[in-house]
């Protein structure tokens, strides 16, 4: 009896050993902000190993990641604003979600142009964080994909006010826009000068139910006026089952 209860503890403890091991591929692109064009040679750091990569010609990366860990990823290109991801955690199943990393990136003109007429100067002590409040079933290639009218905060209060982008007559983000205090369909929001810290993204909207990521944050640690952005899939979701 006594060995064949350390023949079951041995099986559960391999088999639980065997799935924490399990990796994932994980792919993904990183995009210009404004063109969309791919972002090609440009370093990633994965934040949590510190293992380092490149983006392709076309912009696109592939990385092996260790089941139930956090990735976060930096990019840094020599004509870009230094970019982060939001984290993302891979757990067990890999849900489709999570089998993408998607990364809009302003080139260092763009980013200093928004920095003049967006409300607040951006800090170089401080991180700004900026999420896509996407429609259901919207990606980053759908123009426009975000959902109008919803509220969003961060949690904790980063101490920032959000600004919500407006959405130009040809689909395209409109930064010049005052005094939304919702999403427009552009479903752009910025936090500029976010103080350290982990924060989580809530929105909401009469009727509307959203897939609050529960993989996902954005994780200030470095505040060295990097962007963090949180493009879909890792931002707020309407759920394709929400009913008005």
């Amino acid at each position: 009896m006594r060995s064949l209860l350390i023949s079951i503890i041995l099986v559960f403890f391999f088999f639980n050993l065997s799935y924490q091991q399990k990796y994932f591929n994980v792919t993904g692109f990183a995009k210009d902000f404004v063109t969309f064009s791919p972002i090609k040679n440009a370093d990633l750091t994965v934040l949590e190993t510190g293992e380092k990569l490149k983006t392709d010609s076309e912009g696109n990366f592939t990385l092996s990641v260790r089941a139930n860990t956090n990735i976060t990823l930096l990019l840094e290109h020599s004509f870009y604003h230094k970019t982060q991801t939001g984290t993302t955690y891979i757990d067990g199943d890999f849900n489709t979600a999570q089998k993408q990393i998607t990364l809009q990136v302003p080139d260092s003109p763009t980013f200093d142009f928004l920095s003049i007429v967006v409300p607040g100067i951006p800090r170089s002590d401080r991180c700004h964080l900026v999420v896509t409040v996407s429609a259901a079933n919207k990606t980053l290639y759908d123009d426009p994909q975000g959902e109008p009218g919803a509220t969003c905060n961060l949690i904790p209060d980063p101490g920032a006010t959000p600004f919500y982008f407006g959405m130009f007559k040809n689909g395209k983000t409109n930064p010049f826009e005052r005094g939304l205090n919702v999403t427009s369909q552009d479903g752009g929001v910025l936090w500029v000068n976010v103080k350290k810290g982990d924060y989580k993204v809530v929105c909401t909207k009469p009727g509307v139910v959203f897939n609050d990521p529960p993989y996902s944050y954005l994780s200030c640690n470095d505040a060295d006026g990097r962007l963090i952005n949180a493009a879909p899939p890792l931002g707020p979701r309407v759920s394709p089952n929400t009913t008005n």
